[in-house]
């Protein structure tokens, strides 16, 4: 199972109170976040993909923010 989109949250930030919580709660599901670095012109990490810890993919790719939108497309 992979769970993506934009999740409106900076994933990149390890002080931001609701990065915390999100982090915890993928973690009480067994899962992890797999995309690093920005992917909105902000520079924020907000378009995400995740899985079961035990199914990791080989590896992710982030489209540069601004190719199609404001976002990166995650692949």
């Amino acid at each position: 199972m992979v769970i993506g989109g934009d999740f409106n949250l900076r994933a990149q930030d390890d002080n931001d109170p609701d990065s915390r919580r999100f982090a915890s709660l993928l973690s009480s599901f067994d899962m992890v976040q797999h995309v690093r670095g920005p992917t909105h012109l902000r520079g924020n990490t907000l378009d995400l993909m995740m899985t079961f810890t035990d199914h990791v993919p080989d590896h992710t790719t982030a489209m540069p923010p601004g190719a199609i939108s404001d976002h990166s497309l995650i692949d």
